[in-house]
């Protein structure tokens, strides 16, 4: 997905913490194995004891907002869905469903008629 701004988030970190050894070797481990590569931070939480969520939410606050297009088609990637219809609905009572994901570029507007197509869609010169 080519993302630029990754934060690695030890969760339940109150389950070890009595223990400081361990919760750091087990941070040391996921810092070789998934993030050194990359230089990612890996973060302790802990939400019952509201530990470093601040942390996290900083990291996120910092994260620059990209420039968007909004004088090109709409793109969308859709990473989820839902269905509305309850099973065994006749065909001619489905309602739809609701997709959820990002506006890669440009802009939706009320009443546009959209088409939902897997992957990109691209145009071959050779006609």
């Amino acid at each position: 997905m080519d993302l630029l701004h990754i934060m690695v988030v030890q969760k339940k970190i109150d389950i070890i913490i009595k223990d400081k050894h361990q919760a750091k070797k087990q941070q040391e481990e996921m810092y070789k194995s998934i993030c050194k590569e990359h230089n990612w931070p890996v973060v302790p939480i802990s939400a019952q004891l509201k530990m470093n969520i601040d942390a996290v939410i900083d990291y996120i606050c910092r994260i620059p907002i990209p420039l968007r297009d909004f004088s090109c088609a709409p793109e969308m990637i859709v990473i989820r869905s839902f269905d509305v219809n309850k099973p065994g609905h006749e065909s001619d009572k489905i309602m739809g469903g609701v997709a959820g994901g990002t506006i890669l570029k440009g802009v939706l507007k009320v009443g546009d008629e959209i088409a939902i197509r897997p992957g990109y869609v691209r145009r071959s010169s050779q006609g």
